[in-house]
Parts: C-alpha cells; sequence; structure tokens
C-alpha cells in the first residue's frame, strides 16, 4: 500500500516517463529526532550525496533543524533535487534504509508530507562515575555496533552525573538484546524510556 501511495505522488509530480530528461523537483526529508547540523549530515546527507553520485541528481541541501519550546531542536530538514521518478523512488528508499525514526516525513515537490520510517526511540541512561575515566565514547561505539550503525543513537546529553542516550530501534525486542550484552560491560545502563511502538 505504501510503494501504490508513492507510486501515485510520483506520477502526479513528474508525469513524465522516466527515461527522459524532466525539470528537476526537490524531494524535501524531514528527521524526527533532534539531530545537530554534523550528525545529519554524517548520517544522512553525505552518504545520500554518495548515492546520487552513483544515481544522478544534483547536491544534497540542509535545511535546518525546527524548534519546539524551550526543548530544542527536534527534528532536521534537508532536500535533494531529482530528475526521475527511479531518482525520487530510489533516494527515497536509499534514506529509510540507512534507519529513519518513526514520525519523519519526506515532501516530493509542493505535494503533501508522506510519513516514513520504522525506527522506534527508546531512552537510555549510564552513571557516568561508572564509566572508565568518565568516558562515553566506547559506549556510543558499542550502542552502535549492537544496534547496527551510526542511525541507531541520534543523540546523547548529560546532567553531570547522568548520561542519556537515545537510540533508535526496530524494535524492543532488538533493543533488550543489545542491552544485556552491553550491560557486561556497563552494568549501570538502563532503559529509562521507551516510544510507543504500536
Amino acid at each position: 500500500m505504501k510503494r501504490l501511495l508513492l507510486a501515485i505522488t510520483i506520477i502526479s509530480i513528474l508525469p513524465c516517463c522516466e527515461d527522459r530528461d524532466t525539470d528537476m523537483v526537490t524531494l524535501s526529508f524531514e528527521i524526527n529526532a533532534p539531530l545537530g547540523p554534523m550528525d545529519c549530515l554524517e548520517i544522512f546527507e553525505d552518504p545520500l550525496y554518495e548515492w546520487l553520485e552513483a544515481n544522478g541528481g544534483g547536491p544534497v541541501g540542509g535545511g535546518g533543524g525546527s524548534l519546539i519550546g524551550s526543548s530544542g531542536i527536534q527534528t532536521r530538514d534537508f532536500f535533494v533535487d531529482l530528475e526521475t521518478k527511479d531518482q525520487v523512488e530510489g533516494a527515497i528508499a536509499f534514506v529509510e534504509g540507512l534507519g529513519v525514526p518513526t514520525g519523519s516525513y519526506y515532501m516530493i515537490g509542493d505535494s503533501d508530507k508522506v510519513g516514513f520510517g520504522d525506527r522506534y526511540r527508546f531512552v537510555l541512561t549510564v552513571d557516568e562515575t561508572s564509566l572508565p575515566d568518565g568516558d562515553y565514547f566506547d559506549l556510543v561505539t558499542k550502542i552502535r555496533a549492537e544496534l547496527g550503525g551510526e542511525s541507531a543513537l541520534l543523540r546523547t546529553s548529560s546532567d553531570g552525573s547522568v548520561r542519556e542516550f537515545w537510540v533508535y530501534t526496530e524494535s524492543e525486542d532488538q533493543l533488550t538484546e543489545a542491552l544485556t550484552t552491553l550491560k557486561q560491560s556497563f552494568p549501570t545502563l538502563a532503559l529509562q524510556d521507551a516510544e510507543p511502538s504500536g
């Protein structure tokens, strides 16, 4: 059903044949996560740029972040100019394959936003005094290794004694399995909050 809606949207925006040059259309993405500009560049924009080099399309542009109240950046936007239906379909599939949080959107030209993403948010905490030399970077590396890459961890913050990690996975079962392994090296690591998955 999702692919049918995508096809209808693309056909309405790009009615020409896919093997013929067309006017460029802007494909915009809104990622539902508190990403800084460099994180978005590393996790989403640079990989998309490399995909475009092989598949055609214009350069990737960063649109900035959206602020909600005093809680800081909640979403991060970026966009790319494309010519054909194949490029649009391929770019959407590629970005989603990088690991997109639920509640994210893409928009083709001036069409309505379309929801996409299959990663749910979980918040882990760890007692910073329990970390070797207070260094949490080793834990960051291991969280990403256990949960499948850069997009598995999109935010970390600290109040001086407890560090939070916002992680994104396809299911709580996947997180539970990873947490069991991680707690062998980081025993104070715990699940604090989970986004409903149903």
